[in-house]
């Protein structure tokens, strides 16, 4: 599934790059990282398979990020699934006019990502925080625990990769 391999090598992407930054200058490093370079990051990915490759949350950090219409949908609906303990979360997705959006969960997987997402005070040390209210003022990307939805990848196939992936396949 494209948005699946997609999804898979954003991720891996942003994280190489997250540990190249908190390995060179921390996690105060790492948080500046994430405010410059990750949607810079993900479009070197969205561009290599033709899609639009973007971060939905509930609980955004960026508000470019907030989950709305679909998206919004999307992490309700895993929401839901997760509190009734079903952790087999498939895709989600949205048929338009010009393509289909595919949306996928995105799961806190380790205590690491508490550093930055858990409690302040707790798991995210202060001088951490810090950065993060001086980057983002409205920050609401915190309080997660390890398997919690942090949000949803949105993949977006225009009509016109589908037809390739179409004709390739047969």
């Amino acid at each position: 599934n494209l948005a699946i391999e997609v999804a898979t090598a954003t991720g891996k992407h942003l994280k190489a790059e997250l540990l190249r930054a908190i390995r060179d200058r921390g996690l105060e490093g790492a948080i500046r990282f994430c405010n410059l370079k990750a949607s810079e990051k993900t479009l070197e990915v969205a561009k290599k398979y033709g899609v639009d490759v973007r971060r939905f949350s509930h609980k955004f950090r960026n508000p470019a990020n907030k989950a709305t219409g679909p998206a919004a949908t999307a992490i309700k609906t895993y929401l839901t699934q997760l509190k009734q303990n079903n952790k087999n979360l498939h895709p989600f997705t949205h048929v338009t006019d010009s393509g289909t959006w595919v949306f996928l969960p995105i799961v806190i997987p380790d205590p690491f990502c508490l550093n930055c997402h858990g409690t302040p005070g707790r798991e995210i040390p202060d001088n951490v925080y810090s950065v993060i209210k001086e980057l983002y003022p409205s920050d609401n990307a915190v309080g997660f625990k390890v398997g919690d939805l942090r949000g949803v990848w949105g993949i977006f196939i225009p009509d016109s990769v589908i037809a390739n992936l179409t004709t390739t396949e047969t």
